[in-house]
């Protein structure tokens, strides 16, 4: 087990749930992962709550005294061994309010969030939250690319993002699916300094310092009402070879969003109330670790895409 110290920028470096029910998806995420968690009080409720939830979680901790306001709403590390792989949190009321559903994030580590920021706003993104400092933990930048893909990047202090990835039930991939190919390339590149190849079926390959790390996947209106999601992608060992119904969590769901690719298919999965799944299933997967020239082989493996 390699345990990641640092990343290099423009590296993913994390990924979390924003969640209407974090009870249930640790009871989800437990059985699939083998996940445990470290729930996590902050001095700000949670990095993403707007300042009027904020002062709605204050009113209500003042109606009880015995439930401050920092210990309200934890940030919770989900853990292998005690070692972090991913984030969960609750969805402030104001995104509940407005039917927005669970979503998984994806952050990309950078030493000067403020530089990025900049750089967004130049290539046609946008900034949906100025950077901000969350703690002692590190520096947080949420933003947009021109097609509307979300995105976080990160800035470390005392936390450099998951201790572990590329091995089972932890981040293995990141995925673009975008209509406009072009301009995300230049949009990345710009932002990041992201290079890319490309195979014939359409398919891109995003690399920092030649090395593989996250993949672009050019789409069509028969994907229907897709809002260019940049997703990470989990590879689950306990369900090692199952496409299909996953016992005690989920029945298998196909139908017309699946898709089939070079490198595998998409089967949906059903979830806790509002979740669905997709996993990929393929017959090899390589990518490099954060700090290391060598590349991780997993034969027959199933990546599982959370989607809102």
């Amino acid at each position: 087990m390699q345990v990641v110290s640092s990343y290099a920028n423009g590296m993913f470096c994390w990924v979390d749930l924003t969640t209407t029910d974090p009870v249930s998806a640790k009871v989800f995420y437990a059985r699939l992962f083998g996940w445990e968690y470290e729930d996590r009080p902050t001095d700000m409720g949670t990095p993403y709550l707007e300042q009027e939830y904020s002062q709605a979680l204050q009113t209500r901790a003042a109606e009880y005294e015995d439930r401050p306001t920092d210990m309200d709403i934890p940030y919770t590390n989900c853990q292998i061994d005690g070692y972090r792989v991913a984030g969960l949190v609750l969805m402030p009321e104001s995104m509940q309010s407005q039917n927005i559903p669970p979503r998984w994030t994806s952050y990309i580590k950078h030493d000067d969030v403020d530089a990025v920021a900049e750089k967004v706003t130049e290539a046609g993104g946008t900034v949906t939250m100025p950077p901000m400092d969350v703690m002692t933990e590190g520096r947080l930048l949420m933003a947009q690319d021109p097609a509307g893909a979300v995105f976080c990047v990160w800035q470390p202090k005392n936390n450099t993002g998951a201790h572990l990835v590329n091995i089972p039930n932890t981040l293995v991939w990141n995925e673009l699916q975008t209509r406009d190919a072009p301009g995300a390339l230049r949009f990345y590149h710009s932002v990041f300094g992201w290079d890319h190849d490309a195979d014939p079926s359409g398919y891109y390959l995003f690399k920092v310092n030649e090395h593989v790390h996250a993949g672009m996947l050019l789409i069509d209106d028969s994907w229907g009402r897709c809002t260019a999601p940049l997703d990470p992608l989990l590879y689950g060992s306990r369900y090692r070879g199952h496409c299909g119904y996953c016992p005690g969590i989920g029945r298998h769901d196909s139908g017309s969003g699946d898709r089939n690719r070079r490198d595998g298919s998409f089967l949906s999965h059903s979830g806790p109330p509002g979740w669905c799944l997709r996993s990929l299933a393929v017959s090899r997967f390589s990518r490099p670790a954060p700090q290391a020239d060598d590349v991780t082989h997993t034969d027959d493996i199933v990546h599982w895409r959370a989607i809102g």
